[in-house]
């Protein structure tokens, strides 16, 4: 993967990013389900 220099500085970077976003949407997305199945009555 990778280049050199900075390129792999700016692939690393966008990989956290990348990262962060999908455990965030995992978390918001496991926690929405428990509360739908904790309380079935609300939206």
């Amino acid at each position: 993967m990778g280049g050199a220099g900075g390129s792999t500085e700016d692939y690393s970077t966008v990989t956290y990013a990348v990262g962060g976003v999908l455990v965030a949407s995992g978390v918001g997305a496991t926690a929405w389900v428990l509360r739908r199945r904790s309380k079935p009555n609300r939206l």
